[in-house]
């Protein structure tokens, strides 16, 4: 029979096989883990990197909204300006039109109250008109512009 030393040492080499095998299997999943590891650190490291940039164009994105909101408030304020001017403008023509067209109507009215020669009636027309009632335009034209500026 086999002697009590024997059989010691045969169960301590099978243990010593088992540790060494176990050895080797966590050894494996430490490689693994530290591999793990490295990848988990590229990770976060690209992570870090976007949100940088991230942060970044936010702060450029902020910039160039104040930016085009200088440039709106700027662009809205002239179009006022514009619109005020153009009102101006329109009033005056208005008043023009008003004018002329009285001008007319009583000229008219004055015309067919006093029988008078074709010619004559058409070269009064013409002489009369221009001289008095562009004098009178030109100065509520010019008035209203002078107002706007």
């Amino acid at each position: 029979m086999m002697s009590f030393d024997l059989i010691a040492n045969i169960v301590v080499a099978l243990l010593l096989v088992a540790t060494i095998g176990f050895a080797i299997v966590l050894n494996r999943r430490l490689q693994s883990m530290k591999d793990e590891q490295e990848v988990m650190a590229r990770l976060i490291s690209g992570l870090n990197l976007a949100t940088a940039k991230a942060q970044e164009s936010i702060y450029e994105l902020r910039a160039v909204a104040q930016s085009t909101e200088d440039t709106l408030k700027h662009n809205i304020s002239d179009a006022r300006a514009l619109a005020d001017e153009l009102q101006m403008i329109t009033q005056a023509g208005s008043n023009l039109a008003a004018k002329i067209e009285a001008g007319l109507t009583a000229r008219k009215q004055a015309d067919m109250s006093v029988p008078r020669a074709p010619q004559a009636r058409a070269a009064k027309a013409r002489t009369s008109w221009t001289k008095e009632e562009e004098e009178d335009t030109d100065g509520d034209l010019g008035s209203a512009l002078r107002a706007v500026r």
